[in-house]
């Protein structure tokens, strides 16, 4: 049975948080920019997560996914509330790593106020 580790996300993670996320962008729904990003964007990850939890997903040390949670809107009244965004490599699906990602996530979330975490879906998105 295969292994999976949950570790906080990290800059020399980009590379390959990228080539997963733009997977997604490129052959589904699930993301929404419309071309593929260049790996700098994972800087940008980097910032819109700080103070979130956030991690890469490693199975024999090899960044197989990701996941985490932001802001869901930077006005006050809503800071109770993020916004979780998981994304897994293509052959690592069906392997309960979703479930798992959520369940760390819902963990996580109290340690930093978040009582209310939303999903972003596009109709589309089976």
């Amino acid at each position: 049975m295969e292994k999976f580790e949950f570790v906080k996300m990290e800059p020399d993670h980009g590379k390959e948080v990228m080539e997963i996320f733009n997977y997604y962008i490129e052959t589904t729904n699930a993301a929404y920019p419309q071309q593929p990003l260049p790996e700098a964007f994972f800087g940008k990850l980097m910032d819109m997560t700080a103070g979130y939890p956030a991690f890469t997903i490693l199975s024999d040390k090899k960044v197989v996914g990701f996941c985490f949670l932001k802001p869901h809107n930077p006005l006050p009244t809503f800071r109770r509330s993020a916004e979780i965004t998981y994304f897994i490599k293509k052959e690592y699906t069906g392997m309960g790593l979703g479930k798992m990602a959520l369940d760390i996530l819902e963990q996580e979330a109290p340690k930093i106020g978040v009582r209310n975490i939303l999903a972003s879906i596009s109709g589309d998105n089976e």
